[in-house]
Parts: C-alpha cells; sequence; structure tokens
C-alpha cells in the first residue's frame, strides 16, 4: 500500500524548503527545541518529518449530510522527530512561519494511524481531518478507497484505529453535529 502525504504541489514543495530547524529557530523557538530534546540528548539529532496536510471541517457540512468535507481553513504540519521518538507536530499558517507545538497524545495518534494506513490495500493520499467542535480528530485517505481511521484524541462515536468510509463516517457524525448546533443556540440558564 501507498500513502503520499505531501502531494508535491506548489505548497509542499515550499514548506519543505522554506522550512527547517533553523527557520524555527530565528523565530524564537530554540528554547522550546531544546527543551523538547531527551536528557543528555544532542539537538543536532532533531529532524523534520514530510510536511502533511491539516483540514479543519466545518460543523455545518456534517448537517447536510454532505459526504465530502466542507474544509474551513488547511494548514500544514511536520512532525518534529528525535531519532526513534515523535517529539511533537508543529503548525504553519499559509505563509510557513511556525504558529504552534502540539505535544499531546495526538502526534502518537496519528503515528498509530499512518502506520495501520500503510497496511491498508490500495493507493492513498493522506491529509488530516479536525472538527475541534465534534472532538474529531481522523487521518483521511482518499484514492483507491475514502477512507478515515480516527485517532486520538478523537472522542467522537467512531472508532480510534478502525478504518471508515468516509461516507459512514459522515452519516455517523450527523447526529452529533445537530446535537452540537442546537444546544448553542439555546440559551443555557446555567451560564455554561
Amino acid at each position: 500500500m501507498a500513502v503520499e502525504y505531501s502531494d508535491r504541489t506548489k505548497d509542499s514543495a515550499e514548506i519543505e524548503r522554506v522550512t527547517s530547524l533553523d527557520m524555527l529557530a530565528e523565530h524564537g523557538w530554540k528554547g522550546e527545541l531544546e527543551r523538547l530534546v531527551p536528557p543528555g540528548g544532542d539537538m543536532a539529532e532533531l529532524t523534520l518529518g514530510e510536511p502533511y496536510r491539516v483540514q479543519y471541517l466545518s460543523l455545518e457540512s456534517f448537517l447536510r449530510g454532505a459526504s465530502a468535507f466542507e474544509i474551513v481553513a488547511e494548514k500544514w504540519r511536520r512532525f518534529l522527530l528525535y531519532p526513534c521518538l515523535t517529539l511533537a507536530e508543529i503548525e504553519f499558517d499559509r505563509e510557513f512561519i511556525p504558529i504552534t507545538f502540539y505535544h499531546g497524545p495526538g502526534k502518537d495518534g496519528l503515528r498509530a494511524a499512518m502506520e495501520i494506513a500503510g497496511e491498508l490495500e490500495g493507493h492513498f493520499r493522506g491529509s488530516v481531518v479536525l472538527s475541534p467542535a465534534l472532538k474529531l480528530a481522523a487521518l483521511h485517505l482518499t484514492g483507491d478507497k475514502d477512507l478515515l481511521i480516527p485517532f486520538p484524541p478523537n472522542v467522537t462515536p467512531l472508532e480510534n484505529y478502525q478504518p471508515i468510509a468516509t461516507e459512514k463516517a459522515s452519516e455517523m457524525l450527523q447526529g452529533l453535529a445537530k446535537d452540537i448546533l442546537s444546544a448553542s443556540e439555546r440559551e443555557d440558564e446555567t451560564g455554561g
């Protein structure tokens, strides 16, 4: 099976060209990089992984039962690697300026989802899809099939690490999206 995460568009080529550990240090992140190196480790062993897209999804598209996700924002990320460890994900804005580090379980969950994707039959292009409102985090594979592989911190009814057809996943999430929007539209007497 083959999964391509960097689609070799102008943007993916540009992010590989302009993003580097030196560039992160120039943007004031040297202290953060040093802090992430394991005790007794050498900063020279830090590397950046291949870039991949992160697509933030519209909650409203789930209400319409859309089988194709409606993207409201798109960013690029790269893993910060230390020989055998994934230390963090670094997200870049549209100008490829680093905007945040992610240290939480998402980086480990994504790496596990990528391993599962690597065992599937077929050829795919992969990206990460996120819906903070739904608390959805998933690897989205398009190509021979259209699949999602949810991963922690996903807390939707979709089972983590189980590939599911995107259309079926969208149907399952439609009710959850309705509940969230309904709750946000009514007044809460408790102030919460």
